[in-house]
């Protein structure tokens, strides 16, 4: 059976595009693909993929044998994993929909409880952070999204910057 993380919505204007995702413990490492729309099982077709194991921090490639007990979870925090992306949609030759992601750009973690965090995302338009548990606020290009970390698990959020329409 396939686990789905759905749109959430967060008081009618902050979109929540979070789920968190724990995998058995021992277990091996799994990968979790950005559809588009939310992440799901598996590894996608050159989108971004997270591979995840309870415990350990996320990775954004595939670990080799000698990295599967690499990369472990400090004590009493979580994990925070996902893509800031541009949605484009239309096309009246060709439809050119889908996502860019948005390589190098900041990303504000806040919280009422632990201040404010800023990271960076990969050439993927990727990030990953490790926090305390609680909900946190994230922010690209002035979009947000709120997400509940938990201790020894990672959450998993699409923060979508904006949408471009193609003629």
């Amino acid at each position: 059976m396939k686990k789905r993380c759905f749109l959430l919505p967060l008081l009618a204007l902050l979109p929540l595009n979070a789920c968190t995702l724990s995998t058995t413990v021992g277990s091996p490492w799994a990968p979790y693909s950005f559809s588009g729309t939310e992440f799901v099982p598996g590894e996608g077709g050159g989108g971004a993929t997270f591979w995840l194991r309870q415990g350990f921090i996320p990775r954004t490639d595939r670990p080799g044998e000698m990295a599967q007990n690499m990369g472990r979870l400090p004590a009493k925090v979580g994990a925070v994993a996902g893509i800031c992306y541009l949605q484009a949609s239309g096309g009246k030759l060709a439809d050119r929909s889908g996502i860019a992601p948005y390589a190098d750009e900041q990303v504000t973690i806040k919280s009422h409880k632990e201040g404010v965090y800023v990271t960076r995302t990969d050439e993927n338009g990727q990030f990953v952070e490790t926090l305390y548990p609680g909900e946190y606020q994230l922010l690209c290009r002035g979009v947000g999204v709120t997400a509940e970390v938990k201790e020894g698990q990672t959450t998993l959020v699409g923060i979508r910057g904006g949408k471009r329409m193609v003629d």
